[in-house]
């Protein structure tokens, strides 16, 4: 089984042969039948979160000013928007209330609506310096608030469906964002605004079906009470909690420097036929990602495959282009799809790890890495700091930005190979794989007609949270993670568990787990 016996230390074998290990057993993997919930909530959160993502992708691209007809770029509005995501850091506490994320969601298309308003009137004036720097700071604002608020409803997945609704959702975002560079004027604008409308409207039903408590969606209050049953030592939390939001922080200062660097260029014209070749690419391969199955850890090897994929489709939707002026541009677009790839992959498993509540902890994500974006686009453009420095030292923008991307590229890449080897359950037999939360083990709560006595009784509690992530099919080096112990100690508890059960094999002791594990609601 999938890091059982050998751990996948990366350290000690090469990228290459970690691809090629991690694809062949993700072919390998048997596919799981989801509910129709679990279905309807992969279709809405990729839905929703590639609608927010075509508009982001068309504003980082700077193919915003060509769709809207009015300059979107304005050094001010990062600013302006800076201040605004501080002051809602300190509001983070409130999203704990279902009640505080309804209306969240309500103030999100609000302030859409009113985008959508304001750029009509800077149409419709000849005076656009009255409307350009509310125009592109609401905008920006707003496009950041409906991103944060599908990660934080695709962080309530369970860890197995993340490679789904991650591959999914970027290759949804790609095929808008190439279809509304691709037409005209007044088409392209109607399907940014159905966009925008479609990820606001969805955000708010889904909201107001987890206020009232509708059973076709997931809680976040659910999700919690699970996380405090899964046993993550408090030990491993902090470096975990530095590590993670440290990447966050740091890729929010490189995208900002893309940004920056783009906004020096020029962005380049999508030709309709390539635009629309791109978009049709990006179909074809999420019905390749729908005859995978949602669930099947095929999906894990394609998503890490991912980047390498969108970058061809990126610049064949550029037709290929030779302006090196507007490299800048693609680069900006690339490295948000490497990123949000990986961060949407990985959000599930770190909620746990980290040990966040998980009513805000994509929030806190998401803040980590817009803070650091925000503050090094307005410091750089607003200057000139960046331009008079490349001048100086007669280095051309898409040169730092070729570097840059190249570095994140590779790194999301490793990092997503390095999360699919270690911290994704593989085993499809395993206990409850394929399922929303995890359990813990629980005397009282065993089966009565069980028969005889518990055998989990000879276990000690370490014993029992060793157990209960082996029987969900996790690997020996995420266990050690999450119990802060060496992967030796979890091979010595594993021996024991096995001893003292009288068990030979994984299927016997999954076998076990069903029998005297409390069942899910």
């Amino acid at each position: 089984m999938l890091g059982d016996k050998q751990g996948y230390p990366l350290n000690t074998c090469t990228f290459l042969n970690t691809i090629a290990l991690v694809f062949k057993e993700g072919l390998e993997m048997r596919r799981v039948q989801l509910s129709p919930r679990g279905r309807s909530e992969i279709l809405v959160n990729t839905l929703g979160k590639g609608c927010a993502l075509g508009v982001l992708f068309l504003s980082l691209s700077d193919q915003m000013s060509k769709v809207v007809g009015s300059i979107y770029f304005n050094s001010l509005s990062f600013l302006v928007c800076l201040v605004a995501v501080l002051a809602l850091g300190g509001l983070l506490f409130i999203f704990r209330s279902p009640k505080a994320n309804l209306g969240f969601a309500c103030v999100s298309a609000l302030l859409c609506l009113a985008w959508g308003v304001i750029t009509f009137l800077t149409q419709s004036t000849a005076e656009y310096g009255d409307y350009g720097l509310v125009f592109a700071s609401i905008g920006r604002f707003s496009t950041f608030l409906v991103n944060m608020q599908w990660n934080y409803r695709i962080s309530l997945e369970a860890p197995d469906r993340a490679p789904s609704c991650a591959a999914a959702s970027v290759l949804v975002g790609l095929c808008l964002f190439f279809a509304c560079a691709s037409l005209p004027g007044f088409f392209a604008q109607l399907l940014t605004g159905a966009m925008v409308s479609t990820c606001c409207l969805a955000n708010v039903a889904v909201s107001f079906a987890e206020c009232v408590g509708s059973p076709m969606v997931t809680h976040a209050a659910d999700v919690s009470g699970q996380d405090v049953k899964f046993p993550v030592s408090s030990d491993s939390r902090p470096q975990t909690r530095l590590l993670y939001f440290g990447s966050r922080t740091l890729y929010g200062l490189i995208l900002g420097i893309l940004v920056s660097l783009a906004a020096l260029g020029s962005a380049e014209t999508i030709r309709p036929a390539a635009g629309a070749a791109a978009a049709l690419l990006a179909v074809c391969l999420g019905v390749f990602l729908h005859r995978l199955s949602p669930d099947d850890n095929g999906m894990a090897t394609f998503t890490c495959l991912l980047p390498m994929t969108v970058s061809c489709i990126t610049y064949l939707g550029f037709g290929a282009t030779e302006n090196v002026a507007a490299l800048p541009c693609l680069f900006a677009l690339l490295a948000e799809a490497f990123w949000t790839t990986q961060n949407l992959y990985q959000l599930a498993s770190y909620r746990r790890m980290c040990g966040i509540d998980a009513s805000w902890f994509a929030y806190a994500d998401y803040i980590a890495q817009i803070i650091p974006f925000y503050l090094v686009v307005w410091f750089l453009s607003s200057s000139g700091r960046l331009n008079t420095y490349l001048a100086a030292n007669d280095v051309a923008a898409w040169q730092v930005s070729l570097i840059l991307i190249i570095v994140l590229g590779v790194a999301c890449l490793v990092a997503m190979a390095w999360h699919t080897t270690r911290y994704i359950p593989h085993d499809k037999h395993s206990y409850g794989f394929g399922e929303h939360n995890h359990m813990a083990y629980d005397h009282e709560a065993a089966p009565s007609d069980s028969g005889g006595d518990n055998p989990l009784d000879c276990l000690s509690q370490r014993e029992l949270d060793v157990f209960s992530l082996m029987a969900q099919g996790y690997s020996r080096s995420y266990i050690a993670k999450v119990l802060f112990v060496a992967p030796e100690t979890v091979k010595t508890h594993a021996r024991h568990i096995y001893s003292k059960l009288g068990i030979s094999s994984k299927d016997e002791l999954i076998a076990i787990a069903r029998k005297f594990h409390v069942e899910r609601p």
